[in-house]
């Protein structure tokens, strides 16, 4: 699992790479028993697709992928994703796609950031789903 800070925005996304079970276990430990996060960790169970993407009502962000992108289908299916993210980020933040805007430069630049990000390997922490070992501190 990698963080991905998006600072300008005061908040970021997490990529998980791992089976969804993995990535269930993972929430389970990650997250608390709160309202929010037990509707998320709720909806995460039927979390069967090759890739996914899971928002919280704050912005933050979950990327889940199957394995680390080294070919072109995987690394597309990264950047659908990261599409996904994008556009949750900065409308929780107030920015929307406009068709007065169409260039949005602001969903390409950050989505570039994201996508850069998530495919340097260094900065990935191996989690050990029995005994988490994140430490949630950087999640808004």
């Amino acid at each position: 699992v990698k963080y991905i800070a998006c600072d300008i925005y005061k908040r970021g996304i997490d990529v998980f790479i791992g089976t969804p079970q993995e990535f269930i276990k993972w929430c389970k430990n990650t997250f608390n028993e709160d309202k929010d996060d037990k509707e998320f960790c709720d909806s995460v169970e039927t979390c069967t697709y090759g890739a996914a993407d899971f928002h919280f009502g704050n912005g933050y962000g979950i990327v889940r992928i199957p394995k680390f992108p080294r070919t072109p289908n995987r690394i597309s299916e990264l950047v659908h994703e990261l599409l996904h993210a994008t556009d949750w980020l900065l409308w929780y933040s107030g920015i929307e796609h406009s068709k007065d805007n169409p260039v949005n430069e602001t969903h390409t630049y950050l989505l570039e950031h994201l996508v850069r990000n998530a495919l340097i390997y260094e900065g990935y922490e191996t989690v050990d789903v029995k005994k988490q070992t994140v430490d949630d501190k950087n999640r808004v």
